[in-house]
Formats: C-alpha cells, structure tokens, sequence
C-alpha cells in the first residue's frame, strides 16, 4: 500500500566546504561570493561597517534558483561566468519541492568558530601578544605548552590536536582547534 510520505530537506551539515558544495555555492574564499546569505565581497570582511545591522544586501534564494537552472544546460563557459557574477551553479538539490540555497543551508558554527575566533585567540592573544614570553629555550613557555599539547596521545578515532603551533596556522583543521579550546585551561595550567 502507498502512503504519501510530506518532508522537507534542510543541509544542516555545518561543514562549510560541504556545504557549499551540495548547494553548489561558491566556495568561502572566492573574492565575490564569500558568504551565502549576502553580497558581501571578500574584500568587505575585514571593514567595521561590514558588520552593521542590515549593511550587505540579502541574496534572494529565488534568483539564487533562477541562475542555477540557466547554468544547468549552458556551456562551461556561460557556467563559470554565472558561477563569478552570482556566486552558485547547477545541483541536483535543486531539483528538490522547497529547495531554497540560503534558508535552507545551515550557518557554519564549525569554521566561524573554531578557524576564527578560536584560531585568533592562539595566534593573536596568546602568541602575537607575548603571552608566551620568547626567551628561555627550552624553558621557553611556548614551548612548553607545544610539547604538552604534542605528549597528549589520544585514540586515533576520538580526535587529533594541532602539532607545531608556531608554525603555518593555515593548515590547522576546524576540528583540531575544536579539541584545543577544550584542553586549554588544563594546558595553561600546566605550562
């Protein structure tokens, strides 16, 4: 017997990469079309007016649509170039009753966080701002809060923390510095 079945598909996957790619939105770091909820321009991020209440023009997830279904058939070129001027292009998902590209992609918590706020507070708060004084050696209070963050051996599927916390923080994963914030008040503690 069949039975009418009523849903509704939300991407609550707070993985922004992911994201993005099941919407098929432009990516984070494109200069265009960094955010999925506005117009604001990559180069808007770091100016203080960005941030004002109602200051970046929402995008309308109908129009997001519209674009997306004239990129479906279009050539690769006519794609790219919808992709640069409107920030997304064809996915299935949108084949989906309902399916909206904003309303319906959850805000990144993981990335906002952990690569954000999280990240600054290490590099900027503890490190840039001599918190961890740079003279001793190994004695050095960095250098100890390094060597106790990389004697920490935790089970493989459980976590990883970040090694070599003086080095290239761009390669630092959201999840890493999830499980760091965790352990920092025992890691100060302890150095």
């Amino acid at each position: 017997e069949h039975v009418l079945v009523y849903a509704d598909y939300i991407c609550s996957n707070c993985d922004m990469p992911t994201a993005r790619k099941i919407s098929e939105q432009a990516g984070h770091a494109t200069d265009l079309h960094p955010c999925p909820y506005c117009k604001t321009m990559l180069l808007d991020v770091n100016k203080a007016e960005s941030y004002a209440d109602n200051s970046a023009e929402r995008k309308d997830d109908y129009k997001l649509l519209q674009h997306a279904f004239r990129s479906c058939d279009a050539p690769i070129q006519c794609q790219n170039q919808i992709l640069k001027d409107y920030g997304i292009w064809w996915s299935t998902v949108n084949l989906l009753p309902d399916w909206l590209p904003v309303k319906k992609t959850a805000l990144d918590f993981m990335h906002a966080v952990f690569l954000g706020i999280i990240m600054y507070l290490f590099m900027q708060v503890l490190f840039a701002a001599y918190m961890f004084l740079g003279f001793g050696g190994q004695d050095l209070a960095k250098q100890q809060f390094e060597d106790c963050i990389n004697s920490i051996h935790w089970r493989s599927h459980i976590t990883r923390l970040p090694k070599n916390m003086g080095e290239n923080q761009s390669l630092k994963k959201a999840d890493e510095w999830q499980h760091l914030i965790t352990m920092t008040p025992v890691l100060l503690w302890v150095t």
